[in-house]
């Protein structure tokens, strides 16, 4: 794969999210066939699908551009949470509009 990413992102929702996290940390640093993969380790950070959700489930920003293609709100909520984490303030602003009611 020519992809290799550097962080895994978990969505908070639910309570034992940090044993899952520490799981998923161990499976990757002691898994020899991981490790011939990776020049560096991933990192796992947890992220807040609050704002996400919120994102997602927008009509305005649904249709626009970035997430037209998708049409499960779940893969726009895993795509929010990365473009979240990324840039938070730029994820958040898009739910701003000038006329209210949109």
């Amino acid at each position: 794969s020519l992809y290799k990413p550097a962080v895994g992102l978990l969505a908070v929702t639910a309570p034992d999210i940090l044993k899952l996290k520490d799981n998923l940390e161990q499976i990757i640093t002691r898994s020899q066939d991981l490790l011939v993969h990776f020049k560096v380790l991933p990192k796992i950070h947890l992220v807040d699908t609050t704002l996400p959700r919120a994102v997602a489930y927008n009509k305005r920003v649904s249709e626009s551009p970035a997430y037209r293609d998708y049409k499960d709100h779940s893969q726009r909520i895993a795509i929010s949470c990365a473009r979240f984490y990324q840039d938070a303030l730029a994820e958040a602003s898009q739910l701003w509009h000038e006329i209210h009611d949109e």
